[in-house]
């Protein structure tokens, strides 16, 4: 115990400018640092063998939608698969609560419904939301691409409308192609655009210029590229990261001819293990930075980061490593107040979890203070 004379005391004035400053300290930090981990869903709960495929897209009204297949008898994919419905969990408070798991889409057994995927079109205030779809009692084998719209910010949702033959010649019949999961984008000039993958062509992309009336695909494709994430810079070019199976890294496709032609850039030094994962544009004060949640490993699903460019995608800078362990796929969104929201899978495939991350925690705040325009076109 100390003696006597070393104990002082304080006046009541100071204390509480003490704790004045503690609880001002406190507040700034809750503004700025990242929320912890919520846990949206979680395999072997409800009946539900697996939740996989998540997208997770920031709705006009700024709720936040997270979007996952609910795979009922297994893990399978959607080839090996009888019933694969869409789950669907919203937020009204930028993810620091969650309500109740809604299935917006569920056919008959015998039908599946997978890898879901959001384009918000701001100018007409409407939610897109893609999946692809198979008949395995009818037709099996054979993909389609469906997608579905909601006016009111994700409480309903129109009926599954058919696009396959909009988008895939008759040549592509008995392709193995599927619309990637996570989203697409609208671009400045109010366009919207998604990815297409074939294993025998390459990525395409989908079109459409009369806010999701009809839909078209560009004659061009990538290759090699796996699932697709597709952005727009500042100067209208489109930037694609491609995952790449079998070679340790994503590839990064650039078109400035609306999709006519691609310049190519490989950075071998960023690895990626084969995995899809979040793209997202944002603008902060006079420069444009592109923000990538992957698998930053060349062999093994493990290891989530959100790194950064501010090179056009030339070159990427290592960010934050979000979870360490076992993870996979990931969809990404801006949210207000300098906030990316995250969802992603991780521990082998038993959790679909959200995050936020400050982006003072990615970017370097004394080189780059930040003053996002919201919400950008994406």
């Amino acid at each position: 115990m100390k003696s006597q004379e070393n104990l002082t005391c304080t006046s009541p004035t100071r204390v509480h400018s003490n704790l004045l400053l503690f609880l001002l300290v406190l507040a700034f930090n809750g503004f700025s640092q990242s929320l912890p981990e919520s846990i949206l869903f979680t395999s072997g709960e409800q009946g539900t063998a697996c939740y996989r495929i998540p997208a997770l897209c920031t709705a006009p009204d700024g709720s936040l939608l997270a979007v996952v297949d609910q795979r009922v008898p297994s893990c399978a994919d959607l080839n090996w698969n009888v019933n694969i419905n869409l789950a669907l969990r919203k937020s009204k408070d930028n993810g620091k609560t969650w309500g109740n798991m809604r299935i917006i889409v569920d056919f008959p057994d015998g039908e599946s419904a997978s890898d879901p995927s959001f384009i918000v079109d701001r100018i007409e205030s409407k939610i897109f939301l893609f999946f692809n779809y198979m008949n395995h009692n009818s037709q099996p084998r054979e993909y389609r691409h469906m997608v579905m719209y909601s006016s009111d910010n994700g409480e309903t949702w129109s009926l599954p409308k058919d696009i396959t033959e909009e988008i895939c010649s008759r040549e592509m019949k008995g392709y193995f192609r599927f619309i990637t999961s996570g989203r697409g984008i609208q671009t400045s000039d109010g366009t919207l655009l998604h990815t297409l993958v074939t294993l025998e062509d390459g990525v395409y992309i989908i079109a459409s210029k009369d806010h999701g009336k009809s839909w078209f695909r560009l004659p061009t494709a990538i290759h090699p590229a796996d699932e697709t994430q597709i952005a727009e810079s500042e100067e209208g070019h489109w930037i694609l990261s491609a995952r790449v199976n079998r070679v340790g890294y994503r590839i990064t496709y650039i078109s400035k001819d609306n999709g006519q032609s691609y310049t190519t850039i490989v950075d071998t030094l960023h690895p990626d293990p084969g995995c899809n994962a979040g793209f997202l544009k944002i603008k902060i004060q006079d420069k444009t930075y592109f923000f990538l949640s992957h698998i930053h490993h060349r062999n093994e699903r493990k290891g989530l980061q959100v790194c950064w460019s501010s090179d056009g995608c030339q070159t990427w800078q290592e960010g934050t490593i979000l979870f360490d362990g076992s993870a996979a796929y990931s969809s990404i969104t801006l949210l207000p107040e300098n906030q990316l929201g995250i969802l992603y899978e991780k521990n082998d495939y038993s959790q679909i979890c959200f995050k936020t991350l400050s982006i003072d925690e990615i970017i370097d705040k004394t080189e780059h203070p930040l003053n996002i325009k919201s919400p950008p076109h994406h």
